[in-house]
């Protein structure tokens, strides 16, 4: 893991505060701009394996829908995750829209120019009210419950039930998937920047600067993303760890397995089935509770509101007049 990566950043929103700008005296290199705008293309194309494969199966529940009655702390974090990675992927699929955007803007550049700036310049204050007005955006996550649960209707077999519902394999699988997110999402943000910087050496215009400023804020909005998924996983993969003990030995230790439960105090074994069970349950309960104050208390994001453009590059730099049109129209619709 490198140094620059979420498990190393002590929070997850930040707009860079050191930022490149085009060079006032710089020739533009439109052979230059053609590769950005490419390899934009493909820094997408890898990262969006990541919403291809991970990102949805990030959305799935790790306790059975439809047991009853419900174990109420676990189903609160439960949700807390899935409303975190729906919330996520919503908030990667625009920043995902508007890199794609701006790399098409990129290549329309370096195939004509002159027809190109005179758009942008044409609609310039529509242009910049949508990139600095942006979409600015604080979605606070579910806490936990402040409330101890209560748990004395609880008898033996309906503890076990929560246990026995609680898919573990799932649990395990969920946690390693937001951590590839993480690292995914991580490479996108570094690889945002560096773009930034190539393309302040090769173009300079008004363009230029709504082009950097866009960037600017979407490498803030990757670095959040980055960092909600990367310590939501390891929320539940701190919680999986836990839980995985109390799931494969409950029956050991309600039954008085001393094999199993001789860490426990001679209090405990003076109970009867039903009271041991209820105390494993609220011990895991605060374990639960624990894992869910892990999770990041909220997401935020900052997007520019970039008009989208057609992103198909055969289109763009075959020079089809239908591709001009039909960005000039949407700029006039600001």
């Amino acid at each position: 893991m490198s140094e620059d990566s979420w498990n190393n950043w002590e929070s997850g929103f930040q707009l860079p505060t050191s930022w490149p700008s085009g060079k006032a005296d710089l020739i533009v290199d439109r052979k230059l701009l053609k590769k950005i705008g490419h390899e934009m293309y493909a820094d997408l194309k890898l990262a969006s394996k990541a919403e291809d494969d991970e990102w949805r199966e990030l959305e799935w529940h790790v306790l059975g829908l439809h047991s009853s009655p419900t174990w109420r702390t676990m189903a609160h974090f439960d949700e807390a995750v899935f409303d975190i990675a729906r919330t996520s992927r919503y908030r990667y699929a625009e920043a995902h829209g508007d890199y794609a955007s701006i790399a098409s803007m990129i290549v329309a550049s370096s195939v004509d120019y002159d027809r190109t700036e005179g758009i942008i310049e044409a609609n310039r204050p529509r242009l910049e009210k949508a990139i600095n007005g942006v979409r600015h955006e604080v979605w606070k996550t579910l806490r936990p419950e402040t409330e101890p649960a209560d748990v004395s209707t609880y008898d033996a077999p309906t503890i076990k039930g929560f246990f026995d519902n609680l898919d573990l394999g799932q649990m395990a699988r969920r946690g390693e998937l937001f951590h590839n997110v993480a690292a995914e999402l991580t490479t996108l943000q570094e690889v945002c920047q560096q773009r930034a910087y190539d393309l302040s050496s090769s173009w300079h215009s008004p363009a230029t600067e709504h082009a950097l400023e866009a960037m600017r804020k979407l490498c803030a909005t990757i670095r959040t993303l980055a960092y909600t998924t990367g310590a939501t996983g390891s929320a539940v993969t701190t919680l999986y760890e836990e839980l995985k003990d109390y799931k494969e030995n409950f029956e050991g230790i309600v039954n008085l397995d001393k094999t199993v439960a001789e860490s426990f105090s001679d209090w405990f074994f003076d109970m009867d089935e039903d009271d041991r069970a209820r105390n494993l349950l609220l011990d895991a309960n605060v374990r639960v509770v624990t894992a869910h104050t892990l999770l990041p208390s909220e997401i935020e994001t900052v997007l520019p509101n970039v008009v989208e453009i057609d992103v198909d590059l055969d289109r763009i730099e075959n020079g089809d007049e239908s591709f001009w049109e039909h960005w000039e129209w949407s700029m006039q619709r600001r």
